[in-house]
């Protein structure tokens, strides 16, 4: 039985300005008696935690039998010193020595702790150490462990010096209540029990699992997902590039319509693909370009891109403030081109000293879950969670260790939640590599719980449908742009599936959005959805019908917005009224009519009066655009049109209307 040492190696820089001070360990030296030349770990910033292996040699196993008593060396900023905290995080009891001092020919070695190696009674302990404080600074420490006296793993997570008295415990930053509910469940058999399935990615509605398959191509699979969280019917999927087209292609991103992934290709330049399917089912692809992104021998990569398609975060593999080669995150956003900006490192805050990897960016753009091996942790690599809290993207909330329901002394990565929230997926590496899917519930938050204290991204709505032709209901195949009403921001975008026409996509909640519908040879659609007073998980089916450019098509605006009762516009229309000046500009040969109409509250010759007016501020508002005044007519017809009752609410604001006739084209 093969048996290791772990030394997590947590470095914490502490301004040295407080008025307490507690410096971590930036420098760890191993020497393993009798074993060879020594091995030195140098890592000197802030908030560090790495994994190490100290065998025979580094990075080598050996038989317990085989184990030796070693000497730990510590270096340190400056401190004088009357405390040692030594975090012994699994299987403590190993040390038998420790001793403080400075480091060289005249340097101070002093004993200040000895006992005989025995296992402690529990798997997790901070050994709190004092002295006198020191007439010096303390600048090393010296560890001697007996690795052979205790059975099992071994592993100490940090080791720092303080000037104060009271007994200092360094704790896992956790969320204010329990984030999930249960045990995790193990999804993996269902998928092989031969290879190693990575990157689990949910579609929004739930109901499919795409992962990469780790064989030598790294296919991409898809399952539909029981309501136990298993996996029916696993097989390719046909988001997969020819053989010989790609060597190693990384599933980054399964978009919310389900009709289009974001790969990566490792052996190819540029390293980015989008994938969808056109009308003939065929898988098409086009290329992405990142600038700054650097594709060399050292590059390692993970990703995350948001649900809108315009944030990508990657992995970088560089060197850092201090030369030190790690995995830090970038993020980058989509350009007019369908490319990306420019590289922007995320941050200190975010970004440990040790190896920082994006699980899984939710669609409010602003909750961020990751994998870190350089944070405060149970283990090797765990989930955090931290929340973005600028424009800037560097500026990020403490990040939050998601619990040991999650995260062990294993690797966990690949963190991804279902858009209504209920549950989220995961991945699990034991030491011997191979990867496990594991699927947990979420649990409700209490009601007075800030969310920015749970693990929870705020709610989104789900919105899904189908795009159709209006006078064949036939499927159609379209591009569908959403925006903040208020704003003019777009926010998401999804692609309908040109054989069945259906579309998804999440939205955060809270805001009022217009959506607009595009498709070769059709009159472009907009309508609106209001999810200003949403504050939980909601999901919207809306169906959309374009009509074809013909003479005769009556089209509604139903994003155009009055005054109550007059005929001015509102600037929440600027989205619509905007969209139909493209269309116009477009389509120059073409001639409209602008009809207004109302509901039958109010007198009849007012609502007629009303009509009219309204109809005129849409034409005179186009004239103003560059649309010539003879391709434009203005009529209103009051309330001699009526397309639902009036009598109800509802059906009134069906009545107040603007539309446009094509005339002639």
């Amino acid at each position: 039985m093969k048996t290791f040492l772990y030394l997590l190696i947590m470095v914490f820089f502490v301004n040295l300005s407080m008025a307490q001070k507690v410096h971590w360990s930036y420098k760890v030296e191993g020497s393993v008696w009798g074993a060879g030349k020594p091995w030195v770990y140098d890592y000197r910033f802030w908030k560090y935690t790495a994994a190490i292996e100290a065998e025979d040699a580094p990075g080598k196993t050996q038989k317990k039998s085989a184990k030796s008593p070693a000497i730990l060396h510590y270096q340190f900023i400056p401190l004088k010193t009357q405390q040692v905290i030594i975090v012994e995080n699994y299987n403590p009891g190993a040390i038998t020595k420790v001793e403080i001092g400075t480091y060289g020919k005249t340097g101070i070695r002093k004993e200040i702790y000895t006992a005989e190696a025995k296992a402690a009674p529990k798997e997790y302990r901070v050994l709190n150490l004092f002295c006198p404080l020191t007439d010096f600074e303390v600048t090393d420490i010296w560890i001697s462990v007996d690795y052979k006296a205790i059975e099992g793993v071994n592993q100490i997570a940090g080791v720092a010096i303080s000037d104060i008295k009271e007994a200092y415990s360094p704790k896992i930053n956790l969320p204010a209540e329990l984030a999930f509910e249960g045990d995790a469940l193990n999804i993996n058999e269902d998928i092989s029990g031969d290879v190693s399935p990575s990157s689990p990615k949910i579609t929004a509605d739930g109901k499919y699992i795409f992962f990469n398959h780790m064989n030598p191509e790294e296919t991409i699979f898809f399952s539909e997902l029981g309501s136990d969280g298993t996996c029916l019917d696993v097989k390719p999927s046909i988001f997969n590039l020819p053989q010989g087209v790609s060597t190693a292609t990384g599933l980054i991103s399964i978009m919310p319509d389900k009709n289009s992934v974001i790969i990566s290709n490792m052996s190819k330049k540029p390293i980015y693909y989008e994938l969808y399917i056109d009308k003939k089912n065929r898988l098409k692809k086009r290329e992405i370009n990142v600038k700054g992104y650097q594709n060399d021998d050292r590059a390692y990569q993970n990703e995350t891109v948001s649900s809108d398609g315009n944030t990508i975060i990657i992995t970088q593999w560089r060197s850092g403030d201090l030369d030190v080669f790690k995995e830090d995150m970038y993020v980058a956003h989509r350009l007019p081109n369908g490319d990306f900006s420019e590289l922007i490192k995320m941050g200190n805050t975010i970004n440990s000293i040790g190896n920082d990897i994006p699980c899984y960016l939710s669609p409010d753009n602003v909750t961020l879950f990751f994998s870190s091996d350089g944070l405060i942790g149970y283990g090797n690599y765990d989930i955090f969670v931290s929340r973005r809290l600028d424009d800037t993207w560097t500026n990020w909330s403490e990040p939050i260790n998601i619990g040991p329901q999650v995260n062990t002394k294993e690797k966990e990565k690949y963190f991804t939640i279902t858009a209504s929230g209920e549950y989220a997926y995961f991945t699990k590496a034991p030491s011997d590599g191979q990867k496990d899917i594991f699927r947990i519930k979420l649990a409700q938050p209490k009601a007075e719980t800030p969310i920015t204290e749970t693990i929870r991204p705020k709610p989104v709505v789900l919105i899904s449908g189908k795009v159709l032709d209006k006078k064949t209901n036939l499927p159609l195949e379209a591009d569908i742009t959403f925006e903040i009403l208020s704003q003019n921001q777009t926010v998401g975008y999804a692609r309908s599936n040109a054989i069945t026409g259906e579309y998804t996509i999440t939205l955060p909640a809270g805001e009022n959005y217009s959506f607009r519908a595009v498709a070769e040879k059709y009159i472009t659609i907009s309508e609106n959805i209001d999810a200003s007073q949403t504050t939980e998980y909601k999901e919207i089916i809306r169906d959309l019908y374009l009509a074809p450019i013909e003479v005769g098509q009556i089209i509604r605006l139903n994003n155009i917005f009055f005054e109550t009762g007059k005929a001015e516009l509102k600037p929440e229309s600027n989205f619509e009224l905007e969209k139909l000046t493209a269309f116009l500009l477009d389509n120059s040969n073409i001639n409209i009519e602008i009809s207004g109409h109302t509901d039958n509250v109010g007198g009849e010759q007012t609502n007629l009066k009303l009509s009219e007016d309204r109809a005129n501020a849409v034409v005179n508002y186009l004239i103003k655009k560059a649309i010539p005044s003879n391709r434009l007519i203005a009529k209103g017809y009051g309330e001699t049109k009526f397309v639902a009752t009036n009598d109800t609410d509802e059906g009134r604001q069906l009545n107040r209307r603007v539309e446009f006739v094509i005339l002639s084209k």
